[in-house]
């Protein structure tokens, strides 16, 4: 079985090739928007040399815009990933999801405004980005 080590966020992350069968499980089970839970199975092997997928990406502790603030816990890299998805056709889309998460009504703020949220929200969660690097890598293996 092959292996790969690539360089990801500063981390050495090793990476290996696991059966079709393996594979084409996870990706039954997991799908291919749910990036962090695919990620993580990755790293699983080798057993205990792959640091944490939180470390990897750097979870920071909150997400903010001005004086909106969104407090990351043990979930951290899952809301990530959502204001990430969200944002993927358009980053007015993490505005409005970041709104939501904090149970802000949308209508109180202009879609330029939305937008603007959703682009410095987005820079802070680019990062969960690096999760695609590893998949993309595991299946090409």
């Amino acid at each position: 079985m092959e292996k790969k080590v690539i360089n990801v966020n500063g981390y050495d992350v090793t990476v290996m090739e696991q059966p079709s069968s393996y594979v084409l499980k996870l990706e039954k089970e997991i799908g291919r928007t749910r990036i962090v839970d695919y990620t993580k199975e990755i790293l699983k092997y080798p057993s205990g040399v792959n640091e944490s997928l939180e470390n990897i990406i750097g979870v920071p502790e909150s997400i903010k815009y001005q004086d909106l603030e969104l407090k990351l816990n043990e979930n951290g890299l899952y809301t990530m990933e959502k204001l990430f998805i969200a944002g993927l056709e358009n980053v007015v889309f993490t505005g409005e999801t970041f709104l939501k998460l904090l149970n802000k009504n949308i209508d109180d703020y202009k879609y330029q405004e939305i937008e603007k949220i959703g682009l410095e929200v987005w820079d802070q969660v680019k990062n969960i980005a690096f999760c695609g690097f590893v998949v993309d890598t595991f299946r090409k293996m």
